[in-house]
C-alpha cells in the first residue's frame, strides 16, 4: 500500500503543494540520518524532484505537483548537510 500526504511548506519552497510518498509506513529521517540527497531538474532547469536516502535504505521522495521550483529546498539541504551528502542535480529525461 502506498500512502500519499499533501502538505504546504511556504517557508521552504514558496506557495504550492508538496507531495510526499510513503511506502507502507511513514518514514522519518533526522538530519544526521540523511546519507544522500539526489535531485532532478526539469527541461526548464528547475528542481522538480528531491530524494532523501538514509544509510539503512530508508527513502523519502518529494515530487513537484504544481510547477513549484524546489531550488530553495535543495539549497536548505545543501546548507544543512554539505556537498558530500547533497549531490548535483541530474537532468530528467521525462519532464
Amino acid at each position: 500500500m502506498i500512502l500519499v500526504a499533501i502538505a504546504v511548506i511556504p517557508v521552504t519552497i514558496g506557495m504550492g503543494p508538496l507531495t510526499v510518498v510513503f511506502h507502507r509506513t511513514p518514514t522519518v529521517l533526522t538530519w544526521g540520518e540523511i546519507a544522500h540527497v539526489h535531485c532532478h531538474l526539469g527541461r526548464d532547469g528547475r528542481v522538480t524532484r528531491i530524494f532523501l536516502a538514509a544509510a539503512d535504505g530508508r527513502r523519502i521522495g518529494f515530487g513537484n505537483t504544481g510547477g513549484v521550483d524546489f531550488e530553495s529546498m535543495h539549497e536548505l539541504f545543501a546548507n544543512q548537510l554539505g556537498p558530500t551528502v547533497v549531490r548535483r542535480c541530474s537532468r530528467s529525461l521525462r519532464d
